[in-house]
Parts: C-alpha cells; sequence; structure tokens
C-alpha cells in the first residue's frame, strides 16, 4: 500500500513539475512574441509618418 502511495504522489509531482516548465516556456515565448509584435508596429508607424 505504501509503496503504491509513494508512486503515485512522485507521479503527482513531476507531473506537476512538468505543466509548471511548459507554463513558464509558453510565458516566455509570449513575452518574446509581444515584442517583436511590438517591434513591427514600431517600424510601421514609423514608415507611415514619411
Amino acid at each position: 500500500m505504501a509503496e503504491g502511495t509513494v508512486f503515485l504522489a512522485v507521479a503527482y509531482v513531476a507531473m506537476i513539475g512538468i505543466i509548471a516548465g511548459w507554463t513558464w516556456r509558453m510565458l516566455s515565448r509570449l513575452v518574446e512574441l509581444s515584442g517583436r509584435l511590438d517591434a513591427v508596429e514600431a517600424a510601421l508607424d514609423s514608415t507611415e509618418e514619411e
């Protein structure tokens, strides 16, 4: 009984770690994408003014 509970606890911790890592990576990609979009918008705004 205890062996199965330990295995389940380890599986849950691993699952939470994987989800946290995936979320962290997605948020960092979204921040990078937002920066790229801001740069493109700034470039388009500057070409429209000319």
